[in-house]
């Protein structure tokens, strides 16, 4: 389960060094859209314990759903949806479409 419900820490010119990873069971709970309304902003002081934090990207109205993007949402549909499906996961937010 922590391999598919965890964050890396990733390190590197090109983000090929993973540093550590960690477990949050509230950002593990979040859903995923391509059109996100939170993103989730790790930090932490030197030998101190590692942080999550939740930001909103925009105005969050009271009742909606809390969602950030498993993926890069800069990449195209089609590389989003393979990046996904390593997860088993067939994206249909409303910017993928509800096919």
């Amino acid at each position: 389960m922590a391999g598919r419900n965890s964050f890396g820490s990733l390190v590197g010119l090109a983000f090929l060094n993973q540093a550590a990873a960690g477990l949050s069971w509230l950002v593990c709970m979040m859903n995923h859209s391509c059109a996100p309304n939170a993103s989730v902003a790790f930090g932490g002081a030197p030998n101190a314990p590692a942080t999550a934090r939740i930001v909103a990207l925009r105005e969050v109205a009271a009742g909606e759903e809390i969602v950030h993007s498993y993926v890069d949402c800069r990449l195209s549909k089609r590389v989003r949806a393979e990046g996904l499906a390593i997860y088993g996961i067939r994206c249909q937010c409303a910017r993928c479409g509800r096919a």
